[in-house]
């Protein structure tokens, strides 16, 4: 695993913890593998705290029509806790999250996506229209939040995986979110899709690596070192068909 793996498990922890990051620095040692544990076994501890509050907002929402809560919900409620309670409530209303998802102004809803489970935005995508969950992911890339697109892109199903290939043109962002993902066959799984996709992106993503930053080159031998050899073998075919000896080097 990367280091950018690695800081981004450490980024989501100190989420988790709601400290800052340099609180908990000294654990980057820990590797990303030890840092991911940490995180979902935290994550867990806090749902099971809050689970009894979590069902009650649960039971009002088929009492209170989401027209009349929503606004109110994102005029008061902090976006952190309005994260949580969705990625639980969620579980037990896809169609009501699905709904809200459509309801709410795109910001605040960026603003709430670090805080959501991402399992629950990856069941979402299967079953509400991909817009509202690809102008999340745009916004998010605007804001160069690659920590929380990373797990967004890693629980992405494919019906979402092709809506993002169609509506979010940013290269650099899903290559930056990418190498921020935990999960290797995720990754790997994402990728073949869209070696895959009626609108060839991995060519134009190449292309883009090739001629940009020493950062986002970085990144992307990130990314393609943790592929499956499949993987690898396409993009590395495509490498070597749009660049020239010396952007390869």
């Amino acid at each position: 695993m990367s280091d950018l793996v690695t800081h981004a498990q450490l980024v989501l922890l100190a989420r988790t913890l709601h400290v800052p990051v340099e609180r908990i620095a000294y654990l980057e040692r820990l590797g990303d593998e030890h840092l991911h544990e940490l995180v979902q076994r935290f994550s867990a501890r806090i749902y099971e705290y809050h689970g009894e509050m979590f069902k009650r907002i649960g039971r009002l929402i088929p009492i209170i029509p989401l027209r009349i809560s929503l606004p109110l919900v994102q005029r008061v409620v902090p976006p952190m806790m309005t994260g949580r309670a969705a990625g639980a409530v969620g579980v037990d209303y896809p169609d009501a999250a699905a709904e809200t998802l459509t309801m709410l102004k795109t910001e605040y809803a960026a603003d709430c996506t670090p805080y959501v489970d991402p399992r629950a935005l990856g069941e979402l995508g299967d079953i509400m229209a991909s817009d509202p969950l690809v102008a999340i992911l745009n916004e998010i890339l605007a804001r160069k939040d690659y920590v929380t697109a990373g797990p967004f892109l890693e629980f992405a199903s494919p019906r979402l995986v092709e809506a993002i290939e169609a509506g979010v043109r940013d290269d650099v962002g899903i290559i930056f979110s990418a190498a921020n993902a935990y999960s290797a066959p995720a990754v790997s799984r994402i990728l073949r899709q869209l070696l895959g996709g009626r609108f060839q992106r991995i060519p134009r993503m190449v292309q883009t690596v090739l001629e940009g930053s020493t950062e986002l080159q970085y990144a992307a031998i990130s990314v393609f070192g943790r592929c499956e050899p499949d993987v690898i073998a396409g993009i590395g075919d495509i490498i070597f068909s749009v660049g020239t000896p010396e952007g390869i080097r």
